[in-house]
């Protein structure tokens, strides 16, 4: 009875997850729905149970029947119909890209549970052949449940944590992450004595171009930026939105001639590029140990050079449209 309760509670609860999934598949209410999911859980456990109760003991099986144990096939096909459930759910996610190692590993338990309970319908005794292959099929599926639960959740703590560092626009380090490069990158060069760069570079004429095309034409704007940054680092570089239209990017074992030379390479990249509207950044370079030996510093110099370099570029705009106005 303990077998039977147990195992059909649990087919009854696979099926329970996938009336949940179907009609509560985002948390609107959380407080709610996880109530209504409880009570789902609870209805069925004391549904199944009272079923068992109240029917009549299991039948003795004669010796010439072909299943000793009948009534074991009802598990097995509550077992088969989640299996087919879940492998449906599997199927339309994987359409959508959204399929994850525990979708695949329900499917494999509710299928290793059909196993288990069509063996053990065949079971005349304990410890004959059909009762090892029903153990054996049981205690897999817990291990690929477990398994499936325990990497899924690393899945979800990489995620996370990736999340908790990178813009989600861009895909770029943020500002978080950027201040713990800057002061990793402090510690690695006073130890070393060896120079770091950091570049700010800052996009002319955003807000033109969010009046002129739009705000999703601006957000491309700075996702061209940031693949241009990315491509065109070194792998021990790190590229980052610092805010807004700003980028920042960290070059480590590189002084100010080798950031300038990082710099007019992407400035070209950005001219040559194909895609309208054109894009253009200036940007400001400041060296450890001269210009700071703080993070603060750092930005600050870079910050100092950044605006310097728009306002020479300004000025140079200014002098060609007085000039032209003269002629």
């Amino acid at each position: 009875m303990g077998w039977m309760v147990s195992r059909t509670l649990l087919a009854v609860l696979l099926l329970a997850a996938i009336a949940v999934e179907r009609y509560m598949p985002t948390a609107r209410q959380p407080s709610k729905e996880t109530a209504a999911a409880l009570l789902v859980v609870a209805l069925a456990a004391y549904m199944t149970s009272a079923a068992f109760l109240a029917a009549p003991a299991a039948p003795v099986a004669h010796a010439g029947n072909l299943l000793s144990r009948p009534w074991d096939l009802l598990p097995a096909v509550l077992f088969l119909i989640a299996a087919a459930c879940y492998r449906q759910l599997r199927n339309d996610r994987n359409k959508q890209g959204a399929a994850s190692l525990f979708d695949h590993s329900l499917f494999i338990v509710a299928s290793l549970n059909v196993v288990c309970h069509a063996s053990a319908a065949f079971s005349r005794q304990l410890f004959d052949g059909p009762f090892f292959l029903a153990e054996l099929s049981k205690t897999c599926s817990y291990v690929v449940m477990l398994s499936g639960a325990l990497l899924e959740q690393a899945r979800l703590f990489e995620q996370v944590r990736s999340m908790a560092v990178t813009d989600s626009l861009t895909g770029l380090s943020n500002y978080r992450r950027l201040i713990s490069v800057l002061e990793a990158e402090l510690d690695r060069s006073r130890r070393t004595q060896r120079p770091f760069s950091i570049v700010l570079l800052d996009m002319d004429g955003l807000k033109i171009i969010n009046d002129q095309y739009g705000h999703l034409t601006g957000s491309r704007a700075l996702v061209r930026i940031a693949k241009i940054l990315r491509n065109h680092s070194r792998a021990i570089d790190t590229a980052a939105r610092y805010g807004g239209d700003e980028f920042a990017l960290v070059l480590p074992e590189a002084g100010k001639d080798m950031a300038s030379r990082v710099v007019s390479r992407i400035r070209e990249r950005l001219s040559a590029e194909p895609e309208r509207p054109a894009l253009s950044v200036s940007a400001g370079v400041a060296a450890f140990p001269q210009d700071g030996d703080t993070p603060e510093k750092l930005l600050g110099a870079a910050d100092r050079a950044l605006y310097a370099m728009k306002n020479h570029s300004r000025s140079s705009v200014q002098n060609l449209v007085r000039i032209a106005a003269c002629l």
